[in-house]
């Protein structure tokens, strides 16, 4: 994965989900092959009814760039190129316009939590617009690996959303503040609630991951999880509650689903 970043080879894609006054989101960072991946998911910050598909959007692209955060900072990267790929037309113009996000705009915080991420990071960002749910129209043998990996995570998306949605959900109090943008502390996403999680999965298949134990001292701790369904992989979470685990049952597509 770090080689695929340093080459300017290296692609992310994700996708959002929200049905009922909650979001999630699902994100995938390729390499140089299939195997050479890290997989995320995390639950959207905000109040209940700051909740929208385009917020859940932008928080699959907020998991993208702390992963690539985590990388740089493990393997000392200092240069690179990521492509990232998401069917959100809006909130790709959103990120990616010259012009700074007003305080009055909708999901202001999530914005310039992303363009924080964007100047500080080391690697060049482009920007790469899918359009959403080809398969509905074209099989998937016809499709390129942009648009399989968009429905991927898509479903990846559903299923976080139903393995972190119940009947009875804690308040979500607070987005994340102007002040939490600039600071971060080990393990935790400062300024945000305490259902704000990230979980992603190094796949140790590819020889560039980190090494067992690692920690890379940024907003992402991490851990060695063990081994899951025959493959190893080093967990780093985001956030207060940690997530759940990502090698879930594949879910039908909904219609209900944003």
């Amino acid at each position: 994965m770090a080689a695929a970043i340093i080459r300017g080879t290296a692609k992310a894609v994700s996708d959002g989900s929200f049905k009922d006054q909650h979001g999630t989101a699902a994100f995938i960072l390729q390499g140089a092959t299939k195997n050479d991946t890290v997989q995320g998911v995390n639950t959207v910050p905000g109040d209940p009814t700051e909740q929208s598909a385009y917020r859940s959007e932008l928080a699959g692209v907020s998991g993208i760039l702390a992963a690539l955060h985590c990388i740089c900072t493990v393997h000392d990267i200092t240069e690179g190129k990521v492509t990232i790929g998401f069917d959100g037309e809006q909130a790709l113009k959103s990120v990616s316009k010259d012009e700074e996000p007003s305080p009055s705009d909708p999901d202001e915080d999530l914005i310039s939590d992303i363009r924080r991420k964007v100047e500080k990071s080391p690697l060049t960002i482009a920007w790469k617009w899918i359009r959403g749910h080809q398969d509905d129209k074209v099989p998937e043998a016809g499709l390129d690996e942009w648009a399989l990996l968009n429905i991927r995570m898509d479903t990846n998306a559903k299923r976080h959303w139903r393995a972190t949605s119940t009947p009875i959900r804690p308040p979500i109090t607070g987005s994340l503040t102007r002040r939490s943008r600039s600071t971060s502390k080990e393990g935790s996403c400062l300024g945000c609630p305490p259902s704000c999680s990230t979980t992603w999965y190094m796949n140790h298949a590819s020889r560039h991951g980190p090494k067992k134990g690692t920690n890379c001292q940024s907003p992402i701790g991490g851990k060695s999880t063990g081994k899951h369904q025959g493959k190893h992989y080093e967990e780093y979470r985001w956030g207060h509650n940690g997530g759940l685990p990502s090698m879930q049952p594949d879910i039908a597509p909904s219609e209900e689903w944003s």
